[in-house]
């Protein structure tokens, strides 16, 4: 019985090994993702790591011990919800932009950045100029000529000028926002669209400065076309702002 035991004692001592004769094999992970990594910690637990599964770079420090650094990243098979919807990551995944819930920064449209202008009467024009000072862009556009004066009110398709603008929002915006420049009463004033519908005409005030009307209009998300049609001759359009708040940009 004793000799019996002891031949025991002795089995079970030459299974156990020091941890400094750790094989360097045993901390080691190919770039393939086929080998074994042992867990270090007291449970002496072993995990298969699959590079398919779970990416990271490994450094084999002198002792043999790994240090894990720079970012995890858990594939599909790892989450405990599921994979990711159509194998979009989280980083790619986009709000619903059409819902009214969602806000977005003011579209800005320079004056001078028009889709196409034309001439209505052969006379008048939009005419790019930058000969008024703190206008934004590379200039702005003017009724010209500018004398004499002519005020196209009722006859806005026929006589002066257009200019039209094509855009996109994002989402429902509720506001425009035209930034203007007039020398009097005589020149402030514009007549406008929106999607070859005629919306009225804007003015405003004070003159001799660059001043900000603001108009209400709805508008869908999606594309659209503005117009801006002459109503008195050497008015002075800067920018349009398109938004979903009442306050002009600076104010």
């Amino acid at each position: 019985m004793r000799l019996t035991s002891l031949w025991l004692v002795g089995l079970w001592a030459g299974c156990v090994f020091d941890r400094s004769g750790v094989s360097a094999a045993s901390h080691k992970a190919t770039s393939d993702g086929g080998e074994t990594v042992a867990d270090l910690s007291s449970k002496a637990e072993a995990r298969r790591l699959d590079s398919t599964d779970v990416h990271r770079d490994l450094d084999l420090s002198t002792d043999g011990a790994p240090d894990m650094y720079a970012d995890i990243q858990i594939a599909d098979a790892l989450r405990p919800d599921g994979p990711w919807p159509d194998g979009a990551q989280p980083d790619t995944l986009q709000p619903d932009l059409s819902s009214p819930d969602v806000k977005q920064g003011p579209l800005v449209i320079e004056a001078e950045s028009y889709t196409t202008k034309k001439s209505l009467d052969g006379t008048y024009s939009w005419v790019v100029q930058s000969d008024i000072a703190n206008y934004s862009g590379s200039g702005f556009i003017v009724a010209s000529p500018g004398t004499p004066d002519m005020n196209c009110q009722a006859n806005y398709t026929t006589c002066g000028a257009q200019a039209d603008y094509d855009f996109s929002v994002a989402a429902p915006a509720t506001h425009i926002h035209f930034r203007f420049y007039s020398e009097d009463g005589d020149s402030n004033s514009v007549q406008w669209g929106i999607d070859g519908v005629h919306q009225g005409q804007v003015g405003w005030s004070p003159h001799l400065t660059w001043t900000f009307a603001t108009t209400v209009k709805s508008l869908a998300a999606g594309p659209h076309k503005l117009t801006l049609w002459m109503r008195e001759n050497n008015a002075r359009v800067d920018r349009i702002v398109i938004s979903d708040t009442a306050t002009p940009p600076g104010s």
